[in-house]
């Protein structure tokens, strides 16, 4: 996930392997925040999203 701080994308959540025939159940969330002190929570309205594919990243324990 990125969570806007400028340190680029983290891992969030296990990893998991999709199989030939199986269903995984993987989730997509969106969400925003603000900086601490900028007033009261806003809206949004979004009619569409568009996922792309990352450079593979093996990590590591």
């Amino acid at each position: 996930a990125d969570t806007g701080d400028g340190d680029g994308f983290r891992p969030s959540g296990q990893v998991f392997a999709a199989a030939p025939w199986g269903w995984v159940a993987a989730l997509l969330g969106l969400f925003a925040a603000a900086p601490p002190g900028t007033g009261e929570a806003g809206t949004g309205v979004f009619t569409r999203y568009r996922t792309t594919a990352r450079p593979h990243h093996r990590l590591t324990a």
